[in-house]
């Protein structure tokens, strides 16, 4: 199956800005709806404990993102709304924290997703969407290293891929360009964004890291050689075309 492009999306953000660092929550009422909008329609229900990463605060709601796997044939493909997936497993498919991992969530029928990876028969999505900020707990800040490891370096991530897939890094690159995916680059969607760039460490070569669409805008407007601060995930240590570390882009300081 061909990956299809991920649109960007423009969200209007016409109140409190995005929070200068990401972070990390955990859901502490069990069965929370997730919702498409502030008190909007409802897509999912979060299982008690799910992390999600807190995108912006509007009153006594949160923008956040949730992320899991699902069976890859409970994905059919879809362009509507800038999403690539939509769930199509009749009454809801479970996200699960790994493949065959603990059930974090329900995805109702008809739920757009952004799917990221697929590994065996199991796909990694993602979503933003909307809950009670009453229902998570308390700041878990990404910017001040919780869970966030330091000094792996891209030899590691390429000697070990599957130890640290999903791991989240802090680390200093040297931007050399935006590229758009190609077809045979099959670790990433077709023409999805990313960034070619050298490694923390120069004798560790380049590294490819994936840009969402809410950072497309500001990954646009960097120049050649400029060095970047950033906080990664890791989607894999070894790529399947050249064996580059692939990572996606959570935030820019």
């Amino acid at each position: 199956m061909r990956r299809r492009l991920l649109l960007p999306v423009v969200l209007a953000c016409a109140h409190a800005p995005p929070p200068t660092a990401a972070q990390v929550r955990e859901v502490v009422i069990d069965g929370e709806v997730f919702r498409r909008t502030a008190d909007g329609r409802r897509l999912a229900d979060l299982a008690l404990r799910t992390p999600v990463v807190l995108k912006r605060t509007e009153g006594v709601w949160a923008e956040v993102e949730i992320e899991g796997w699902v069976p890859s044939g409970s994905i059919a493909p879809a362009t509507r709304e800038g999403h690539n997936g939509v769930i199509v497993s009749r009454g809801g498919e479970p996200l699960r924290s790994a493949p065959a991992g603990s059930v974090t969530g329900l995805l109702l029928e008809g739920f757009l997703v952004d799917r990221v990876e697929e590994r065996g028969d199991w796909s990694r999505i993602r979503r933003v969407g909307w809950v009670r900020e009453a229902a998570l707990g308390a700041s878990d800040a990404v910017g001040d290293g919780a869970g966030v490891l330091d000094g792996v370096s891209a030899a590691a991530l390429r000697a070990n891929p599957d130890d640290h897939a999903g791991a989240r890094l802090r680390w200093t690159v040297r931007f050399l360009s935006l590229e758009r995916a190609e077809p045979e680059r099959i670790d990433f969607y077709e023409g999805e964004p990313f960034l070619l760039a050298r490694a923390p460490d120069p004798g560790d070569g380049l590294v490819y890291v994936a840009v969402p669409p809410d950072l497309l805008a500001a990954a646009e407007k960097l120049r050649p050689l400029q060095t970047l601060d950033m906080l990664v995930r890791v989607r894999t240590g070894r790529s399947a075309l050249l064996g580059v570390p692939i990572l996606d882009l959570i935030e820019l300081y």
